[in-house]
């Protein structure tokens, strides 16, 4: 399956594999295994920021994925496996073409994303699960996907200790 495909499918249900808002680091670490940990915001220990291959997931105190980006601007972009541990690496900075051939493939409404749609870039945003795909402008050349994004829930965490997730 190529990388717009995959983003399409990603696009239609806001997950890949385990990686989902709302699902837990620790679950999403036992399912897909080794992960970077990533820095903290301004000094403090949570959130904090866990990646697989190019996805970064923000992740709250209570150790829950807050946001998911996936980011696609270097030559390669590598992704975890959806029904394993372990990444594949595909060829990265799929045009814009491409990326929406790839959503009307797979059924997956779009439309412009105004919000996101700034000097230099453009955005469009999945009907259905609001997952944004952000593209790069520059002169004489089509639009090159940057990052692709799911929301977050911007839940309120409960009070309780921080815990760093169990290292697989």
């Amino acid at each position: 399956m190529s990388l717009v495909a995959r983003l399409a499918r990603f696009a239609d249900s806001a997950s890949l594999g385990e990686m989902r808002v709302g699902a837990s680091i620790d679950d999403v670490a036992r399912f897909h295994g080794e992960y970077f940990d990533g820095p903290t915001l301004r000094r403090k220990q949570w959130p904090r920021l866990f990646g697989f291959g190019d996805v970064e997931l923000y992740v709250c105190r209570c150790r829950r994925v807050n946001m998911i980006c996936i980011q696609t601007w270097r030559d390669e972009t590598e992704l975890p496996y959806e029904e394993r541990a372990g990444c594949e690496t595909f060829p990265g900075q799929p045009t814009y073409d491409e990326v929406t051939e790839a959503l009307d493939a797979a059924g997956v409404g779009w439309c412009p994303y105004p919000s996101l749609t700034l000097p230099g870039q453009t955005a469009i945003i999945a009907d259905v699960t609001a997952v944004s795909f952000v593209f790069v402008l520059e002169d004489g050349d089509p639009p090159l996907l940057n990052a692709v994004g799911a929301p977050g829930d911007f839940h309120e965490c409960p009070k309780g200790p921080q815990h760093h997730p169990t290292r697989r």
